[in-house]
């Protein structure tokens, strides 16, 4: 039995009766396939479920949670799992900071999911030239900004921890040591 008749018998149709060497005339099988597709769901949370999903819990602590996913840690929201984006503002008001670390090129080592050293450094007058790139003054590249805001809550000395939730893109993760608790719970 061949490879069509197989897929006739599947089908419950009848093989045709065979062609005689004699015979000029060939068969020709042909099939016919219907693609059904819907709309393809996202696995981020839509941005219009921010506001009202993004709220902090009876407990005070984010309705996030990290999970792991194609080598990386992702933050998903408790009731629904879709993921969010590290630099979601509502993360912020929620006391969470991300960042994506940026001149890792220039730099030996490599980054691995994890605990992170969170480290306020001053950032120097920046030269005149703006055709150059912005660097520090023993020439290493700037690594990344965060702005002002994480800027004073390291300075007011509010406890903050940091792990790494991506090496590719290197992304970082900071927040108070019982929320990065709390985010980790699922793990």
């Amino acid at each position: 039995m061949g490879f069509l008749d197989s897929i006739r018998a599947l089908l419950g149709s009848k093989p045709p009766a065979p062609i005689s060497p004699s015979s000029p005339t060939k068969t020709r099988v042909t099939f016919r396939a219907e693609v059904v597709s819907g709309p393809r769901e996202s696995a981020y949370l839509a941005q219009e479920d921010h506001a009202r999903l993004l709220q902090r819990n009876t407990d005070g602590l984010a309705p996030v949670h990290f999970v792991r996913r194609n080598g990386a840690l992702w933050l998903a929201e408790d009731t629904t799992g879709k993921l969010l984006n590290v630099d979601n503002r509502y993360l912020r008001r929620l006391g969470i900071w991300g960042v994506k670390v940026r001149g890792k090129r220039y730099y030996d080592g490599e980054a691995r999911i994890g605990p992170a050293s969170l480290v306020r450094a001053e950032q120097p007058a920046r030269r005149q030239r703006r055709r150059r790139p912005r660097r520090w003054p023993d020439d290493r590249p700037l690594q990344q900004g965060h702005g002002p805001a994480l800027t004073k809550l390291l300075d007011a000395g509010e406890p903050r921890e940091a792990t790494v939730i991506s090496t590719d893109p290197a992304k970082v993760l900071t927040a108070h040591p019982e929320v990065l608790a709390h985010l980790r719970r699922h793990l």
